[in-house]
Parts: C-alpha cells; sequence; structure tokens
C-alpha cells in the first residue's frame, strides 16, 4: 500500500488491509484540501442481541475508533436467532461535519472481486468458460500466459506480479491521479518486470489476476462489465444501491474517505480514478446491499452446488498471530467466516458470512493509513458476537 502526500512524499503501508498479503492494497492519493478531524458523533446502535453483548460491540466499535483516530464507521451484525445489531459512528464528512448513516455509500475495495469471480464461474457453468482455459486464448502478450489458467488467476497462483506496485505506474499516479486507465496499459507495465514465480507453484495476491478477469468477461460475453454486473448479480438480488462506477465521482449520499499522517486527515474520496482498479476493487456499495451479497455468496445462491464446492477448495496461503486465512476462487476464509475484505483510496470493508448460524457481519471505515487494519475490529466482532463459531 502506498499514501502519497500532496507534496508527493510516498509512504509505504505494510500493513494488509485485505488479510492476503503484505502489497495486496491500492494507492490512496491525498490532494486538495487538508481536513482536521472534527469531534467525533456517536449514533447509539439499534440491536436485538442481549444488552450485554449490544454493550460489549458498542465498547469494541467506539475503542477502535478512538485508539486509531476514524473518521467514521458502519456495522452491521445480522444472526436469525438474536436479530440484529447496526451502529453507525462518527463523521462521513469531515468538513463541514456530517454525521456517518448507515445507508450511506462507500467504497467496497477489494469484495469487488467476489463479483468479478462470481461472474466468472457463471459463465465457466455456462461452459462459455472453462477454470483450465489458458490466459493466452485472451491475453497472449502477458507473460507466461500460455502456462496460466484462468483457475490460477481466480487463486492468485498465476505468479502475476502486483501491477499497483510498479515504480512507473506509482509515478503516473503521482502525476495525475485523475487518470483514466484501460486494462492495456496495465497490462504492458507488467510486462516490463518478471513474473513472480512459475505460474501454479505459489500464491501472490495480485490485483492483475481479476484485472485480466474482468477483461476475460468482456471479451466472453461481448458487454461491458458494468453491464455483466447489473444483468447478472445487481439486479437478480435488488442491490439498489450497489454500483460499477465510470469514473471516480460517488453517486448520492456516500461517506468520503480519508488518509491520516501525524494526525492530519486528508480528504482523497475521488482523488484517484477506479479504473486502476477495476474488475479489482472498484465497485461502490452500502451496508444493506452488501448483507444481501454476503448472504447470497456464502449460501451458493449464484452459482449450481457443484461450482460453489469448486469455490469453497481453500488453500492456506497465509499465517496469521490468530490462526490461517484462506482463499478460494475469489473468496476468504476467515476464522470460521467466508467472504471478503476490501481497501481502497480512503475505505476499507468487510462482507462476511458465518455459514454455522446463516449470520452476517459487514463493516466499513472511511478511512485508510499506515496503521489502521479494520480486519482487526472485524475479527474483534466476530469474536465478540459469535463467540462459539469463530474457530481459532
Amino acid at each position: 500500500m502506498l499514501l502519497i502526500k500532496a507534496n508527493g512524499e510516498i509512504m509505504t503501508q505494510e500493513k494488509n488491509v485485505h488479510g492476503l498479503g503484505a502489497t495486496s492494497g491500492f494507492i490512496a492519493v491525498a490532494l486538495l484540501a487538508v481536513l482536521l478531524l472534527g469531534p467525533s458523533s456517536y449514533a447509539e446502535g439499534s440491536s436485538q442481541f442481549s444488552p450485554a453483548t449490544a454493550q460489549n460491540l458498542n465498547r469494541t466499535v467506539d475503542e477502535f475508533m478512538a485508539q486509531n483516530n476514524v473518521p467514521g464507521i458502519i456495522v452491521g451484525i445480522w444472526d436469525p436467532l438474536r436479530g440484529e445489531y447496526i451502529a453507525a459512528r462518527g463523521l462521513a464528512v469531515v468538513d463541514p461535519p456530517r454525521k456517518i448513516n448507515d445507508s450511506d455509500l462507500v467504497r467496497i475495495g477489494s469484495i469487488t472481486k467476489e463479483f468479478t469471480a462470481t461472474v466468472v464461474l457463471q459463465l465457466v457453468e455456462e461452459k462459455r468458460l472453462s477454470l483450465n482455459d489458458n490466459l493466452d486464448k485472451y491475453y497472449p502478450e502477458v507473460p507466461n500466459a500460455s502456462q496460466i489458467t484462468i483457475r490460477m488467476l481466480l487463486a492468485h497462483t498465476s505468479g502475476l506480479p502486483e501491477h499497483m506496485n510498479n515504480t512507473i505506474l506509482q509515478e503516473e499516479l503521482i502525476k495525475d491521479p485523475s487518470k483514466r486507465w484501460n486494462l492495456t496499459e496495465l497490462i504492458d507495465m507488467e510486462t516490463r518486470g518478471a513474473a513472480l514465480h512459475p505460474p501454479g507453484s505459489d500464491f501472490h495476491y495480485s490485483n492483475l489476476n481479476y484485472q485480466l478477469l474482468g477483461g476475460i468477461i468482456e471479451q466472453v460475453t461481448g458487454n461491458p462489465l458494468a453491464e455483466e454486473f447489473s444483468l447478472r448479480l445487481f439486479l437478480p438480488l435488488g442491490l439498489n444501491h450497489t454500483y460499477y462506477p465510470d469514473g471516480a465521482e460517488m453517486p448520492g449520499e456516500y461517506a468520503h474517505g480519508y488518509i491520516q499522517t501525524g494526525g492530519v486527515q486528508y480528504d482523497v474520496t475521488s482523488a484517484l480514478d477506479p479504473s486502476v482498479a477495476g474488475a479489482a476493487g472498484a465497485i461502490i456499495s452500502n451496508l444493506y446491499d452488501m448483507k444481501v451479497w454476503a448472504r447470497a455468496v456464502g449460501r451458493g445462491e449464484l452459482l449450481s452446488q457443484e461450482l460453489q464446492r469448486e469455490r469453497l477448495q481453500w488453500a492456506s496461503p497465509n499465517k496469521t498471530e490468530e490462526g490461517v486465512l484462506m482463499i478460494g476462487l475469489g473468496i476468504v476464509y476467515d476464522h470460521g467466516f467466508i467472504g471478503f475484505h476490501g481497501g481502497f483510496n480512503g475505505y476499507q470493508s468487510s462482507a462476511m458470512y458465518l455459514p454455522d448460524k446463516d449470520a452476517v457481519i459487514v463493516m466499513f471505515l472511511n478511512e485508510m493509513n499506515t496503521t489502521t487494519d479494520s480486519n482487526e475490529l472485524f475479527r474483534a466482532l466476530a469474536r465478540e458476537a459469535f463467540p462459539k463459531e469463530y474457530k481459532t
């Protein structure tokens, strides 16, 4: 992760906002106004959980927010037996201050990968793609394309490097963060570097894998990716507040995204054109749409049982202090929950499903910096709400 300040100073973010690799984040570019963090607003969480559990959840959110100086946090937890816990804390906009609402839109970052992977798997079911198809059928110019399969792209075992770590791309983003990128340009960046490992031999989280999968969807269907997302996913599930954006502007009422350095908040909401993330991280959504999405993906409602089982073939690429975080085909296993974590340009997010309880946790932060790790908050909430089901 790189955080680029308005003066061009570059800081490296070592923490892992996705939980999948130390360099898996996107670039946050701080431009224009420098905003000081104002007083935090407090919105009492609505809950049908026990008073003790609700109190502990409130304390968990408030302590994380205070310790990390986060402008705003939105949390939703749904359990069919115990009801729901909804909390919106702090500010959607720092200056002039506006309280955050549970319905505010945010950028969901790498949760976008679940959408992309789901469409790819649907095309596999329709026999328009095969998991064993080689990449050279679609992008022969990519290094080792004849040895890289669709499955490897989905599972991050292709050996392709992370395009956001390319120094040429970083320099271009510093010069013009609003630049609209196309996949050909991003691929060209990667053809100048060596593969990280032979295809299929190891795991390395790379957003380029999913950029390529988005391009493959467009080649196979003949439609823009936004149209396929809408027809196959947004409309059938009633995701009326979920968008694949065409440009950097946010629609409707949204929480602004910030980075923080030296106690100063930088508003980076629309500073970086999301085309640099594309099929790997560009989607915008809100709490309630992500509740529907997390449950649909976790239950396998969008795929056949056979493809869902294929999707949930877990590997173990990353050992954390608390256990093992595993990845399947565009989905993550995290201590008994399945779903995805995301981060992009001032935002961090989680949308996770607990099969043991048919329960969902969705969580958003409108800040990304060198120390705040939203995965820590997700795991703290999961342990508090579901202590028996949380697996270590």
